[in-house]
This record gives C-alpha cells, structure tokens and sequence, in this order.
C-alpha cells in the first residue's frame, strides 16, 4: 500500500507541476510583429503582427502605450458601398487558443508622433491590456520594404 501510495503522489506531483507550468506560458504571443519606420516627413506609421490567445479563454485586448509614440489607436479596416475605410476601436476580442492578424490593409496599429527617430533593427515594447493584465510584447522596426519579419520560435 505505501508504494501504491508514494507514486499515486509523484503522479500527482508531476500533473500538478505540469498544470503550473502551462499556466505560467504567456497568455499572449505574437509572431512577425513589425512597425513600420515612418515615411520620410511624416510622423504616423503602423504596427502590425500575428497574436496569438494562449489562453483558455477569450482575451480583450486593448493597446494601451507604445513608447516613443504620444499616442496609439487600435484600427479597424471597412468597406461600404464598394469603398474602404478605417476606423478607431477600443479594443480586440481573440477567442481562446485563437488567432488576431494585424495586418497592412487589414486591422492594425496606428502610431502617432514619435518623439524619437526610430531605425530599423530597434525593438519597441508594445504595451497591451489583457482583460486588465498589463503585458509587454516586442516589435522590431523594419524598413517599409520589408513586408514581413521572421517568426521567433
């Protein structure tokens, strides 16, 4: 019986530790997650990635700073009668162990002013709320060339 018992326990252990650990892993991911450098005299560009939920619930995203832009919105592409259009969003719902494109064209992050140059190859910490969980993730500058990064696995 106390055998039986000891690995009942490290069974348990193991299942614990592992539950622990999952719940550790950032409930946020983003992969290809690029901004822009501005086109020469003007100080607006965008930011675009891959995000990925993690998580077993759905997530509310909310961009809540970028540095060093003075300010940040969340965009929306649309079409109505044949044309496009953007608008502001307050915030991205991203269904559990789903995915969020930002992309050119598409939904992305719109960055205003920066009160540094910004060059390619820098990475710039995007600041998010996660249902109310501040997060950090990295964007890399790239040239406006460069339509897409690498994914870092």
């Amino acid at each position: 019986m106390k055998i039986i018992l000891t690995n009942f326990l490290f069974v348990g252990a193991l299942v614990s530790t592992n539950v622990f650990a999952k719940s550790m892993a950032p409930e946020i991911s983003a992969t290809e997650a690029r901004i822009l450098v501005p086109m020469n005299g003007t100080t607006v560009t965008a930011a675009y990635a891959v995000l990925k939920n993690n998580s077993a619930e759905a997530i509310s995203l909310v961009i809540t700073q970028v540095k060093p832009f003075t300010a940040v919105e969340l965009h929306e592409t649309y079409e109505t009668a044949g044309k496009m259009g953007m608008r502001k969003i307050e915030k991205v719902l991203i269904p559990a162990h789903q995915s969020f494109e930002l992309k050119p064209g598409g939904n992305h992050i719109m960055l205003f002013d920066p009160t540094d140059e910004l060059k390619a190859g820098e990475i710039v910490d995007v600041n998010l709320s996660a249902n109310g969980k501040a997060i950090t993730l990295k964007f890399k500058v790239v040239d406006r060339s460069e339509t897409s990064v690498p994914s870092h696995h």
